[in-house]
């Protein structure tokens, strides 16, 4: 730089080293400097507004948007111009703040999810046993038969499904669990009230409608006056007895608890033991048969006089 005509050489320096100062050059500067700070600025207020966002994500539980919050003030607070940020440091504790709160975030979704589901799945255990424990109750009636004896099955094999699919939840939550093991006693105790009806009411259909069918066919025998069919309707009055002996014996060889089990032997109410009955039919069996060798030896005694009787006319 040429010296200034009338300006002292120490002067003109000083003047040439100011000038140089606030002159832009061709490369880096204050103008360099501003724009780095600016875009640090830019970053810090964009990773601030993310992490603002995270945490109302988080309040509300939204795993997902927290995860997309904090993803983006992760991206802003890694430009390498964000040191140039005098409160950067601030920012990133923030972060890490947030990073953390994001796991227990996440636990506590885990956890509330865990609860709805336990609690939906109880629901559906109770309902289940609920329609368990009518059926159950429907198949104790007096006139209950083989529908309420199916309703019952389909009750029982409803609630033990419903039982099966809990078990993987149930292993996560122990109240559930404990609720399961209550209700899997519960459905055992009622399948074998079910079984135990189901042969009762095997029992009514089988010996015990013998029984009645056997009563019938020996009233009408007694009161028929044709000799000939009186003596078919024994017949078939003894098969009746034959049958509800063979069967219940047979039943009570099997289970041997059905003896003391009380059932209506008549439509007015009449009720025995099963034993009872089955020992009944033996009676009806014996005192028909012995009715029967009655008839046939009076019948025998009837034409031995008869015969007697032409031979001594014949004299």
């Amino acid at each position: 730089m040429s010296k200034p005509e009338g300006v002292p050489r120490p002067l003109a320096i000083v003047l040439g080293v100011l000038l140089a100062s606030v002159l832009p050059t061709g490369c880096g500067g204050p103008n360099t400097l501003r724009a780095e700070m600016d875009r640090a600025e830019d970053s810090a207020r964009r990773a601030e507004g993310a992490l603002d966002e995270a945490d109302r994500r988080m309040d509300a539980l939204d795993r997902e948007g927290a995860e997309e919050a904090i993803s983006e003030a992760r991206k802003h607070l890694a430009d390498p111009q964000i040191t140039k940020y005098p409160e950067h440091g601030i920012l990133k504790e923030r972060l890490a703040a947030a990073e953390s709160r994001l796991e227990e975030v996440k636990g506590e979704i885990v956890r509330r999810d865990l609860e709805r589901a336990v609690l939906a799945e109880r629901q559906r255990l109770d309902e289940a046993a609920e329609r368990l424990e009518a059926a159950v109750e429907a198949m104790r009636r007096p006139s209950a038969a083989k529908d309420e004896l199916d309703g019952a099955r389909e009750a029982a094999a409803e609630l033990e499904e419903r039982l099966e699919g809990a078990s993987e939840l149930a292993a996560k939550d122990e109240p559930l669990a404990a609720h399961a093991a209550a209700l899997r006693k519960r459905t055992a105790s009622r399948r074998e009230e079910i079984e135990r009806f189901s042969r009762i009411l095997s029992f009514r259909t089988g010996p015990l409608a013998a029984r009645i069918e056997g009563v019938e066919l020996a009233a009408r025998a007694k009161a028929e006056r044709d000799a000939e069919a009186a003596k078919e309707l024994r017949g078939k009055a003894i098969d009746r007895f034959q049958a509800c002996v063979t069967d219940g014996r047979e039943m009570l060889v099997r289970w041997a608890e059905l003896a003391k089990v009380k059932v209506e032997v008549e439509a007015g109410g009449k009720a025995s033991t099963i034993g009872g009955v089955v020992e009944g039919c033996e009676r009806q069996l014996d005192a028909l048969a012995k009715a029967g060798k009655a008839k046939a030896a009076g019948k025998g005694k009837a034409a031995k006089a008869k015969a007697k009787g032409k031979a001594k006319k014949k004299r």
